[in-house]
């Protein structure tokens, strides 16, 4: 694609294979555009190619890492859970144990985003109007919910959560999976040892 758009004098934007020296592959992003005289005529070409080997390289570590964590979730008894808060609220994945315990079905709380909170028995949701303003005010210690099943059987849950931010490689292809981790924790201020703890726990 890159020649023939070279060979049609138009603008190119996209990833190639270049090979080093010594034969390695390299995986680049390429942007080119002709340079023009006055009269219209191509007098050469303008450029840019940047390495994103590293870059592609964490993104397959990230999804073979969500794989895994799925065949993990996906036969365990328990729910694991991962909800969207915005821009548009709802269940990003629900484990198969969620039919057993509750009597609803993965697809189910995917197709209705506030089924999890109607679950909650209605003595306890006052537990969760927090959530909103703070959600990180879920993560510091586990919660305890009474729900209640598509039967309507009232069952105790202990709930452990964990705040995510899922960002694009793109945005900062230079830091380390770590440094990703930790940086929204420095942009707050919050003290190096604190930072460490919280990066650790994760």
């Amino acid at each position: 694609d890159l020649i023939r758009r070279l060979e049609r004098d138009e603008e190119f934007q996209g990833e190639v294979i270049h090979h080093h020296r010594n034969g390695t592959p390299v995986r680049v992003e390429v942007r080119t555009r002709p340079l023009r005289d006055a009269d219209g005529t191509r007098t050469g070409w303008v450029a840019s190619i940047r390495d994103i080997s590293a870059r592609r390289a964490a993104e397959k570590a990230l999804r073979e890492s969500e794989a895994r964590i799925h065949r993990i979730a996906d036969n365990a008894q328990d729910i694991i859970y991962r909800y969207r808060l915005g821009p548009e609220p709802g269940f990003e994945y629900v484990s198969p144990g969620a039919t057993a315990m509750v009597g609803y079905t993965p697809e189910e709380h995917y197709a209705d985003p506030g089924l999890g909170l109607r679950l909650i028995h209605p003595d306890d949701r006052h537990l969760m109007e927090g959530f909103r303003s703070d959600p990180e005010a879920l993560t510091r210690k586990p919660l305890v919910l009474r729900w209640v099943h598509r039967n309507g059987q009232v069952i105790w849950t202990e709930q452990r959560n964990a705040v995510m931010c899922f960002q694009s490689y793109a945005l900062w292809p230079h830091l380390t999976v770590r440094e990703n981790v930790r940086f929204g924790l420095d942009v707050r201020g919050l003290a190096r040892g604190e930072r460490h703890r919280r990066v650790d726990d994760i």
